[in-house]
């Protein structure tokens, strides 16, 4: 690993403190690279240390994404683009990975299809869900769903925010792929390093963030995994 950047110890950018004297753990933030001169290189910025995933998303995680109007009405416009891209049917199941509390899913109609949000804070968000919602308050592993599902595949996946909280993000993509249908579809939103870098967003560096990927990453990941990336695009929320 070929080191990036080092912003010493900070204190977990994750954790909210319910009091001013509240002690919030400090970690270190240090981004490096795939080394580029070693065969099978992926050429990945990845932070040097992880941390464990049940301090990172515990009670003290305190993102929402239903507080923010403009995240609201971004996730609103997404359903609507993936709604264009592929046919649902009746029934079909919807799984929304990283569902935080339900917002994504709630922007589906109420009893038509199979939904189903996973998340660590599912439990902590779960007043935000509506009942029709099915929630696994977890994080995502095989055989999660195969005693709902059976045989059923996944028409539509959605992971927005989440793939570059992984510590083995291409073992996650070969997972999803084995749930999903031959006719399905599967977004993946995340930040994207170079606008980080030209934009100087250096906050986008944090604890949760463990990857920071080009669209290179993704497809060597994809083409691994055995997806097929269709289409590309950038926005200006997320």
């Amino acid at each position: 690993m070929l080191p990036v950047t080092d912003l010493g110890c900070q204190a977990l950018t994750g954790w909210f403190p319910q009091t001013r004297d509240e002690h919030v753990p400090e970690a270190p933030l240090e981004l490096v690279k795939c080394n580029d001169a070693y065969p099978q290189h992926c050429g990945l910025v990845q932070l040097r240390h992880s941390f464990d995933p049940q301090l990172i998303y515990g009670d003290r995680y305190g993102y929402r994404s239903g507080l923010n109007m403009s995240m609201r009405e971004h996730i609103t416009k997404t359903v609507a683009d993936l709604r264009s891209r592929i046919r649902l049917e009746e029934g079909d199941v919807i799984v929304d990975i990283g569902s935080n509390d339900g917002t994504l899913l709630g922007n589906f109609e109420a009893n038509r299809f199979q939904l189903i949000g996973i998340d660590p804070t599912a439990d902590k968000f779960q007043r935000y869900y509506r009942d029709d919602i099915v929630t696994f308050p977890e994080f995502f592993h095989p055989g999660q769903l195969s005693g709902m599902l059976g045989d059923r595949k996944v028409k539509l996946i959605t992971a927005l925010s989440m793939v570059y909280d992984l510590e083995d993000p291409l073992t996650f993509m070969a997972q999803g792929r084995e749930l999903l249908h031959r006719e399905g579809l599967w977004l993946i939103e995340q930040s994207y390093m170079p606008t980080m870098i030209n934009c100087i967003a250096y906050d986008t560096i944090c604890h949760e963030h463990l990857e920071y990927y080009c669209l290179k990453q993704i497809k060597w990941m994809a083409d691994r995994a055995g997806l097929k990336i269709i289409d590309v695009y950038f926005n200006a929320i997320n």
